[in-house]
């Protein structure tokens, strides 16, 4: 009997909102609980965009390899997937982490000097770029049975592939750029062991451009630049995934 009536005041407090009876959450309380949903949303969508980045290169290959083969898995760049069965995953990862770098810190001001923020500019710029870089292919390998768009025909080939390139090289330097900025907020509220992870993750991607570079006036290895994408994107999704950590919840 005594569970039964435990039973059905609990079932009837779910309903409070319905009759009117529930008990006014204190203002104070409300605001910190909507304020800290709305972080942890914040954090889980950075988490989601170093997933990504970390997934991506995973699933291309596995996915390519199981539909063509193993010799059309080992391609020389990411971007040589576009012209594969797995362009279509391809396309998606870069416009979902274009899509929120481009959103993230929308508009920020500096307080102070009433400017956008660096942090803001950078992640703009590397959105933008990120979705230039997946809407303009590299160049066509021949054999290839895939087409250009009609838009990707209006622009031309040539032109394509150069914003392509270009896209590229200032999509990696903005997360190069952002680790670093990471790094310096992290360092002004001393949270240095994040400090130096940032940092550690931003130099990794400077000296994996430099490498590439340095490989290619050698003639390098012919997987170089794949290795070069792959290791900035462990680091860039690295970065990102420990910025989405967070604080703790705050108590009520």
């Amino acid at each position: 009997m005594t569970n039964t009536y435990g039973a059905l005041v609990k079932l009837s407090q779910k309903f409070d909102w319905l009759f009117g009876t529930a008990k006014p959450i204190p203002r104070e309380q409300r605001q910190n609980e909507n304020g800290y949903n709305y972080v942890r949303s914040y954090l889980h969508q950075r988490r989601a965009v170093g997933v990504i980045g970390v997934a991506m290169p995973v699933i291309l290959h596995l996915f390519v390899d199981e539909v063509e083969g193993a010799e059309a898995a080992r391609q020389s760049s990411f971007s040589a997937y576009y012209w594969t069965s797995g362009r279509d995953i391809f396309v998606g990862s870069l416009c979902a982490m274009g899509v929120f770098l481009a959103a993230y810190k929308w508009n920020e001001q500096n307080e102070v000097e009433q400017k956008y923020s660096r942090e803001f500019v950078m992640s703009t710029v590397g959105g933008f770029a990120a979705i230039a870089v997946a809407l303009f292919p590299t160049a066509q390998p021949e054999g290839s049975g895939i087409e250009y768009t009609a838009w990707q025909e209006w622009v031309g080939p040539s032109l394509t592939n150069q914003i392509h390139f270009g896209s590229a090289l200032v999509f990696i330097m903005c997360l190069a750029l952002l680790a670093f900025a990471f790094a310096e907020g992290d360092y002004a509220a001393e949270r240095f062991g994040d400090a130096r992870l940032h940092f550690a993750m931003g130099s990794t991607i400077v000296m994996a451009l430099v490498a590439f570079g340095v490989s290619m006036a050698v003639s390098g290895p012919d997987r170089a630049l794949y290795w070069t994408e792959f290791i900035c994107t462990l680091a860039f999704s690295v970065s990102w995934f420990h910025k989405g950590s967070g604080p703790a919840k705050p108590e009520m």
